[in-house]
């Protein structure tokens, strides 16, 4: 086989894994609500459709949210564009997370830049950037939640730690410059990597993004006549949406993440609620 497919081959494969992956985790979720369908039915008896309303409004300022901070990486780098527009370049762009390979999630959001106006380079580097700091955030949201609700507290250490040595590995200047290196390789315009501070800064920044996703689903859950806390629930939301991600292949994490998310949940509030 010509040298020049194996890339594309290693794609498809880990692809089509995490697609797989995705339909195994849609699967058991559809067997686990046939087999909960009677106690389903009675917990949307319990469902008070008012309080619904404030986890939509959270819902909305939290996707709102990650979209503006991804357009300020734009803004700051000279590009005029209004607010309004570069949220909706954002909702627009997260459609592409849906489709097959983790890939379409950069490129939906990049390229409605890239249509805007932006250069290429410009619009795959910020959008891989936000990405990144991103899901760093739910990582460290995920391991904020686990150790103050004690949920689980192994994976709160053990998420704390890899956020420490994956920053201490970064900010030796020698690997980054290495990285550049690679970068240059595979996209054009990468002269240099975030500083290790500001990477530090962007991560912090998106975690109200975070608490806000955990604010709309703790209220989803009080509608639904469930007591769980709300630090219980900042680790499994932020854990679960972490894995969704992590998991290649899978469209927007869809499966994997809910999945992730009633295994998690089902212990302390029942399987028919976390459905």
């Amino acid at each position: 086989m010509p040298k020049t497919m194996k890339p594309f081959s290693i794609r498809a494969l880990v692809s089509s894994i995490g697609l797989i992956i995705g339909l195994a985790g849609m699967a058991f979720l559809l067997r686990t609500m046939w087999t909960h369908r009677d106690e389903m039915k009675d917990s949307f008896s319990q469902l008070t459709w008012s309080s619904l309303v404030g986890a939509v409004f959270f819902a909305f300022m939290s996707m709102s949210y990650l979209g503006w901070m991804w357009g300020r990486l734009l803004l700051r780098r000279g590009y005029k564009v209004p607010r309004a527009q570069l949220v909706s370049w954002y909702y627009t762009g997260q459609l592409g997370k849906y489709v097959p390979g983790g890939v379409w999630a950069v490129v939906g959001r990049a390229e409605m830049a890239v249509r805007g106006g932006v250069p290429r380079a410009d619009a795959y580097s910020v959008t891989g950037l936000s990405m990144f700091t991103t899901y760093s955030a739910a990582a460290l949201c995920a391991a904020l939640g686990s150790l103050l609700s004690w949920e689980r507290p192994i994976i709160g250490v053990a998420l704390l730690l890899a956020l420490v040595v994956g920053l201490s590995v970064y900010a030796i200047a020698p690997l980054r410059q290495r990285l550049v290196g690679l970068l240059r390789k595979v996209t054009s315009g990468t002269n240099e990597l975030t500083a290790p501070k500001d990477m530090l800064a962007l991560t912090i920044v998106q975690v109200p993004a975070w608490i806000m996703i955990s604010l709309s689903t703790t209220i989803t859950a009080h509608a639904f006549g469930a007591e769980v806390g709300v630090l219980h629930m900042f680790f499994v939301s932020s854990l679960s949406w972490l894995i969704g991600f992590l998991v290649i292949g899978a469209p927007g994490g869809l499966g994997v993440r809910e999945s992730i998310f009633t295994g998690l949940l089902s212990a302390s509030i029942g399987t028919s609620t976390a459905l």
